[in-house]
């Protein structure tokens, strides 16, 4: 059993227990796994002057990247990245030399130890594989998964140091050898909060955020961020395992010597493929559903402004159209159908001509537009807005149908008919027909039941293309096409 697990901490286990905390992997959260290298040569033979002697001997030869910061803040984003190309052997001088004065820090980040089958089926040969000679990554690697391993990396630091906040593309396990590391890892559901680099761009895996000094007047979500964010303590010998996607900040102190083992999931292995397109559908499809919940109970912001309507059918001429019908002769109840279907008409006859809308260009705050005090029920039980309305349906008619033509804001399409689909859901179904007969009432006082369920399904669509746009952009920097602050509301019919 793990020692702990809450918010503020990761789960930990011993080797011996490893195979008990394989659901957090499947269910890719990170995990402790202490005295996980305890079979290593490594630990012992790479400590102090004559470890960095043996690493000499093994790999001195090798030409390694080593990353140059004038602060200890090394950056992976290669706008701001510094390297310096280098024998090994100087970098392991500098390492016996990390207490002399130098306006410089080192540090051997992702210095490839061993690959994987490339495409072409051969195995890259790497100048530091020397080193695998002191320790046996595969055995521990098969205690997580059946996957080999797509590269072995060796990273050590000349002095403390830290990265910058990103995610890597591949599952990780993470072990310290010598010295000590602290992770802080965030899931990837906060990658808002993250204010990811764009993802066309060649740091697409990378933060804004300075994790270790933060502008929270800049990067204001990142805040919130913090409150879900999980720490880990690792001392030689210990390995975490942190999943594919998750965004993390590593701490190092002087001397840390480490390996990490980077495997491809089931899912990478899936990309590259026809599916792709479909794939990336699927994914936002579900970050729109996410955004549309929090945009329905977020506060409305900004005054509202009147938007431009036709003149609503009940208006003209104080003539009310006719209600649509089905193939049976039936009214509103053609298109009510309760449930899960209440918002799909069956075959019937128009009685309106075919009406595009017109976009209009609105601010976050016209999802709702003057009907944001409605907003509250988002948090209520459905049947306190049924009541209200049908209150409003009893002694407030020409308001209540005002408020479906007219003043019908995305916000409001969407509360009503998601309170509706909730409550025609409850107990087992059984308020599926006073939902259906509620939803008849209002059809028959709109005057056009075709025409308003037009409106509804407009003005959803509208409130969910805000939310697509907001996932897009919150998720991977594209703004959609259009501005990030602008939702396109049809006008009136």
């Amino acid at each position: 059993m793990p020692v702990k697990e809450d918010n503020a901490s990761i789960a930990e286990f011993k080797l011996s227990e490893v195979e008990r905390g394989r659901h957090l992997s499947l269910d890719r959260r990170p995990f402790i796994i202490r005295e996980a290298l305890a079979d290593w040569p490594a630990c012992s033979k790479w400590k102090g002057e004559a470890g960095l002697t043996r690493l000499d001997k093994l790999a001195g030869h090798a030409d390694v990247q080593v990353m140059v910061s004038d602060t200890g803040l090394y950056h992976g984003d290669m706008k701001q990245r510094a390297s310096e190309s280098m024998p090994f052997s100087r970098f392991l001088h500098a390492m016996r030399m990390e207490d002399a004065e130098s306006e410089q820090h080192w540090y051997l980040a992702q210095a490839v130890i061993s690959e994987g089958a490339s495409l072409n089926g051969r195995t890259a040969a790497c100048g530091l594989h020397g080193l695998g000679a002191d320790f046996d990554a595969s055995s521990l690697l098969a205690l997580l998964t059946e996957e080999g391993a797509h590269s072995t990396n060796l990273w050590m630091q000349q002095r403390s140091g830290s990265s910058s906040l990103h995610y890597d593309p591949y599952e990780n396990l993470l072990c310290v050898v010598c010295g000590s590391k602290t992770v802080q890892c965030f899931s990837p559901e906060a990658t808002p909060a993250m204010y990811p680099l764009p993802v066309w761009g060649e740091s697409s895996n990378h933060s804004s955020v300075d994790c270790a000094a933060p502008d929270l007047a800049q990067h204001t979500l990142f805040a919130r961020a913090q409150d879900s964010m999980v720490t880990a303590k690792l001392q030689a010998g210990d390995a975490l395992y942190i999943p594919e996607g998750w965004w993390h900040q590593i701490d190092s102190v002087a001397g840390t010597i480490a390996i990490n083992i980077w495997w491809r999931s089931a899912f990478d292995r899936q990309l590259g493929s026809h599916m792709d397109a479909y794939y990336l559908r699927r994914a936002l499809q579900s970050l729109t559903e996410t955004h549309k919940a929090q945009l329905l109970k977020k506060p409305s912001s900004g005054p509202p402004v009147a938007q431009e309507a036709d003149e609503p059918p009940a208006a003209q001429g104080g003539k009310r159209p006719p209600a649509a019908q089905g193939d049976d002769g039936s009214e509103a109840a053609a298109v009510v159908k309760g449930g899960k279907g209440l918002m799909r008409p069956v075959k019937r006859q128009r009685t309106m001509q075919d009406k595009k809308p017109t976009d209009t260009g609105c601010q976050p705050g016209l999802l709702w537009g003057d009907l944001s005090d409605m907003q509250h029920f988002a948090d209520k039980p459905a049947e306190q807005l049924m009541r209200h309305m049908e209150g409003m349906l009893q002694t407030r008619p020409d308001e209540l149908r005002m408020l479906l033509w007219e003043r019908m804001s995305p916000g409001f399409a969407e509360l009503l008919t998601c309170k509706l689909e909730e409550r025609a859901a409850q107990a087992g179904g059984e308020h599926g027909r006073e939902v259906q007969s509620f939803m008849e009432r209002l059809y028959e006082l709109a005057g056009d039941a075709r025409g308003l369920l037009d409106r509804l399904v407009e003005q959803k669509e509208a409130f969910a293309r805000e939310a697509c746009l907001h996932a897009l952009q919150a998720a991977t920097g594209i703004h959609g096409g259009a501005p990030a602050d602008t939702v396109h509301c049809p006008r009136s019919p």
